[in-house]
Order: C-alpha cells, then structure tokens, then sequence
C-alpha cells in the first residue's frame, strides 16, 4: 500500500488566535492610558475644526449680506474692520454704466453701547447706510429689515441683532433707551445676523445718525460703496469696466471676490 502524501491529507481546521484581544488586555492600564491619548487628540481635532468655523462665520458675517454684485472698497483694504473710506463720487460715476441698476454708500464702525437699566457695556459693530424716501430695500440681505427702514428715520434711532452675546442690549422693542457713545439711542426694531467674534453683536442705523454718532463722519466718505446690477449683467465684465474706468483711489471687486479676501484675511 502507497504511502499518503502528505499534500493528500485532510488538514485540520486552524484554530483561531485572538491575538489582537490579548495584546489590548495584556496591560490593561497601558490599553487605558493609549485609548485615553487617542481620544484627547480627536477631541481636540473638533475643537479646532469648531474654532476654524466660528472664525470663517465672522469673516463672512457681514459681507456675505451685502445686496450687490460689485463692491467698492480702498485700495489699502484688509477687512471690513479695519477699512478706510472711499469717495462716494465714485459710486455716482459707476451708475453711467446701463447694467448698474442701484448703488449704496455702507458705512460702519465699533459703537460702545450702554444699557441705562442695567449698567451693562457692550461693543457693537454699527453699519449705516442712507435711507432714500422712495425706497423700501436695504442693501443687507437681512429679513425683516426692509419692513423696518422707516422706523429708522427719526434721529438716533437703531435696529437692535437679536443675537449679540448674553450680556448685550434690551430685550424687548419699543422706544428702549441706550446710550450709543454717551449719545441717547432709541431701538426700534430686531433683525437675526451674529457676527461671531468680530464684536458682541450687530446694530443699523441711518447714516444721519452714524454721523452725528461719529464726530459728524462726512457722508461722501463711506467706508465701502455697494453696486446692484441687472439680472443679466455679468459681475466680472462689469468689474472690469470699472476699473478701466475709475480713478486708482477706489479698487473694485465682485462680491464673492470680497468673501474669498475676507476669508484669506481671517482664517
């Protein structure tokens, strides 16, 4: 009888080492410290991505609602905070062309705010714009606002972000008294906006009011001028036309090309 080869013999099933659950109970406090680490460091993962939003949220919280498609700003801009002023002539001079359909002077700075009911101090970022009496639209896509622009009319009057920091503002509309840099306000009204890290909430105002708020800024030195087009107009091609056009004393960009400037400037 031929021996069996033993390539012809039925080989037992493998039994099945566990090796990996014994390695990870071997040393169960090493397991412990190890699982630990890993842990805080995905933790910490979150925490930056959680950071890295909150910041691009205040970068884009207020250019991202301009009304326009074609943005004015000082060649030396950096960001909207830190923003020089323009010559509103220069909006005057962007209307000569058909597809401009409407453009907007936005003015805007830091406004130390005070509650007299409570003592409390707050810093908020105040934007201004004009008011025209034949028109019902605000150049921030905000909602809500635009049904509020005639309360903005008399002087010293504010619309009031219903989401600054805990700490900020009266809770309720109707004729709340505040103190705007040692001047009476009165807020009239609420919009949603959030502006993040950038200040401990958000205000509207007219420009009249801005400026006597402001050591009588001069209106014809708005900080950035917004321009609206035509459904049809391209942004690009008429950002190019401006700035063939334009003195050297204003630099102009499309909107999405401020949020990207924005973003850079930020995060």
């Amino acid at each position: 009888m031929s021996p069996v080869s033993a390539y012809s013999r039925r080989s037992e099933p493998l039994r099945p080492v566990p090796f990996a659950v014994q390695l990870v109970m071997h040393k169960k406090s090493r397991t412990a410290v190890a699982a630990a680490g890993i842990g805080f460091a995905i933790l910490v993962i979150f925490i930056h991505l959680g950071f890295y939003s909150s910041v691009l949220n205040t970068a884009l919280a207020v250019s991202s609602r301009f009304d326009s498609d074609v943005v004015l700003i000082t060649p030396r801009f950096a960001y909207l905070v830190s923003s020089g002023t323009i010559p509103a002539a220069r909006l005057y001079q962007a209307q000569a062309l058909p597809e401009v359909v409407a453009t907007t002077p936005v003015y805007f700075r830091y406004a130390d705010w005070r509650d007299p009911a409570t003592g409390v101090n707050c810093r908020l970022f105040g934007i201004a714009f004009p008011l025209a009496a034949d028109s019902d639209r605000s150049p921030l896509l905000l909602q809500g606002v635009d049904e509020q622009l005639a309360q903005l009319r008399p002087s010293n009057t504010l619309l009031l972000d219903r989401m600054p920091r805990e700490k900020c503002g009266p809770a309720a509309t109707g004729g709340n008294n505040v103190e705007v840099r040692n001047r009476a306000a009165s807020v009239v009204g609420h919009f949603s906006m959030g502006v993040g890290f950038l200040a401990d909430g958000a205000t509207l105002m007219s420009d009249d009011t801005f400026s006597r708020f402001f050591n009588n800024h001069p209106l014809d030195q708005p900080h950035v001028g917004l321009i609206r087009l035509a459904p049809d107009a391209d942004a690009e091609d008429v950002a190019a036309s401006l700035r063939e056009t334009l003195p050297k004393d204003v630099r102009v960009i499309t909107r999405d090309s401020l949020d990207r400037l924005q973003t850079q400037q930020r995060v």
